[in-house]
This record gives C-alpha cells, structure tokens and sequence, in this order.
C-alpha cells in the first residue's frame, strides 16, 4: 500500500496583486514593483512614494527637457564637425593633423566614457 508523501503545508505565493484605479501594480518578493498599465489616455509611473499619474502632454513635457538638449547640441555638432577639417587646412595644417584634430571628440569619448561609468556606478547616481 502505497501512502502518499506528506510535503508539508503549501509553498505561500510570491506575488500579491494590488489594484490600483488605473492600472495593476505587481510586488515580488524581490521588493521591486512591476506595472500593467491599460491602454488610455493617463500613463502610470512606479516611484518610491508610490504611484504618481502623469498625462500624456506632461509625458511629452518631460521628455522634450530630457531630451531636447542633447538633440539640439548633436545637431550642432553634426553640423561643425564637417567643417573642422576644412578650417583646419585653411590654417595651414597637414590632411593628417586635420584628421587627427577632428578625431579628437571621438577619441576622448572613447577613452573617459568607460572610466566615467565605473565611476559613476561606485559612487551611485545623482
């Protein structure tokens, strides 16, 4: 006669459902809460004091200060850096040194962008 095996009282679940007026917030057992949001015209963002509702326009609002600046200043950018080689030689400079000064910004991206995120992720962001 075989008994069956006593496992134990159950496993609690992981997951505990809140419902919020728009929208469903998620906690897991690891602390960090996860949102579905459904489709209309308010979007829901998580945040440590809780959930904050944002229109649509606030959201474009946001987005363009975010992002505007950076836009506006690789446009610029987009539009010297043609030029810098040109004026380069114009001074006088060899094709190489022309190349090399218009490499410059790159070069240094490539060099301080690594170091800057591993110090960035030490110190913790601001």
């Amino acid at each position: 006669m075989d008994q069956p095996l006593d496992t134990g009282p159950a496993q609690p679940r992981r997951e505990r459902h809140v419902r919020p007026s728009r929208g469903t917030l998620t906690a897991h057992a690891s602390g960090r809460p996860k949102i579905a949001v459904r489709e209309g015209a308010r979007l829901e963002a998580v945040t440590s004091a809780g959930l904050q509702s944002r229109t649509r326009g606030q959201w474009a609002r946001l987005l363009l200060a975010i992002y505007g600046p950076t836009l506006l200043a690789s446009i610029g950018f987009g539009a010297i850096i043609p030029l810098i080689p040109l004026q380069a030689t114009a001074l006088g400079a060899t094709p190489g040194v022309a190349a090399f000064v218009t490499a410059i910004p790159g070069i240094a991206m490539l060099v301080f962008d690594l170091p800057a995120g591993v110090i960035a992720s030490r110190l913790g962001e601001r």
